[in-house]
């Protein structure tokens, strides 16, 4: 296949796809076929080349593992969920062993944006989120839209040198939360230095309204900073 994309149009539920060789996109990849694993062989890098974001998950059991993902001129590396004004049930993603990194340009970016919808059994899992610079808001990881996150585990990421004017957070959850373990994850040299008094710099956020069996356990939280705002929190 020419792309990504074509071969991700042409599988059927449960195919795994095997990236072989780095890729820039003409658009994102959107996954819209269950239980498709699309994996990387030795770690090529994609490169969203713009678009919003590299690859746009709305299937069940889809998994995205071992592969370079790359976007400096758009605004997220993974994102998972609708977005546009609906909350579908998502159920058994993974997101593993990825390196996400330098995403974005302007503010409002995020490596991995989980969206409006209902999660079970959502497993992000030894990805690298790293060398990140923005304008105005920046996420290692955000779970920032409508709907409850039940029966997830975020374990083992490593998340570091995320930089920005105004407010960086490692992991912000606002989605009601049913089960959600965040442990053994590294976050690391996150700074906001812009001028402005409120800018603001946290390890892990946790502003979810519904909160049932949140576990967070193990995870180290260094250097988190800003230059003239708020002090760094580690977990908020």
């Amino acid at each position: 296949y020419e792309t990504i994309q074509a071969a991700v149009d042409d599988a059927n539920e449960g195919d795994t796809i095997i990236v072989c060789e780095d890729q820039q996109l003409n658009d994102g990849v959107v996954i819209e076929v269950p239980g498709l694993t699309i994996k990387g062989f030795d770690k090529p890098t994609v490169d969203g080349n713009g678009n919003f974001s590299v690859f746009e998950i709305l299937a069940d059991g889809v998994t995205i593992a071992d592969l370079g993902i790359t976007n400096p001129e758009g605004d997220t590396g993974i994102e998972s969920g609708d977005g546009l004004f609906t909350v579908p049930d998502i159920n058994d993603v993974t997101i593993r062993d990825n390196h996400l990194f330098e995403i974005g340009q302007g503010g409002g970016i995020a490596g991995i944006d989980v969206s409006d919808g209902n999660f079970t059994n959502l497993n992000i899992i030894g990805n690298t989120i790293e060398d990140i610079t923005s304008d105005g808001n920046l996420w290692g990881m955000i779970f920032d839209g409508e709907g409850t996150i039940t029966d997830s585990t975020i374990k083992e990421n490593k998340i570091r040198n995320l930089t920005d004017t105004s407010s960086v957070t490692g992991i912000d959850i606002r989605h009601f939360i049913n089960n959600l373990t965040i442990e053994e994850n590294h976050i690391t040299h996150l700074t906001a230095d812009g001028p402005a008094d409120f800018s603001s710099a946290e390890g892990i956020c946790i502003s979810s309204e519904s909160i049932t069996d949140l576990d967070i356990a193990q995870n180290t939280i260094e250097e988190v900073e800003t230059e003239n705002g708020f002090f760094g929190e580690d977990i908020k």
